[in-house]
């Protein structure tokens, strides 16, 4: 019979984590996906426009239809942090969530601007 640091674990005493776990990770991707959406809603929501004047949207403080719509898809483009908010979760790697939940927050942050402050 051999001693195991932890008896119920076998003889490993902790699961070797996959990847990098660190804040910095998570928030770079908690923004690239976001982003992602971004595009994905392009492609279903405003076909007709021009990828360039979609991009403009975001950035026309004087427009308030404008800012109400550019709120409305990045609200929507923030589902899209659920894929690795969920995946990095289910393997345990807190910090990478941490940085999504920042990212979040930021993401978040610009939508109160440009729904309450900018327009």
């Amino acid at each position: 019979m051999s001693l195991s640091p932890n008896p119920h674990t076998g003889s490993r005493p902790y699961k070797k984590k996959i990847g990098p776990d660190a804040a910095a990770f998570g928030l770079v991707i908690g923004l690239l996906f976001p982003a992602l959406g971004l595009i994905v809603l392009y492609f279903l929501w405003s076909r007709d426009i021009s990828f360039g004047k979609y991009l403009q949207m975001f950035t026309m403080l004087n427009s308030p239809i404008m800012m109400s719509t550019a709120s409305k898809a990045l609200s929507l483009s923030m589902i899209a942090n659920l894929i690795p908010f969920y995946f990095f979760l289910n393997r345990k790697q807190y910090l990478t969530v941490r940085g999504i939940l920042i990212a979040m927050v930021l993401i978040g942050l610009m939508v109160v601007l440009y729904k309450f402050v900018w327009q």
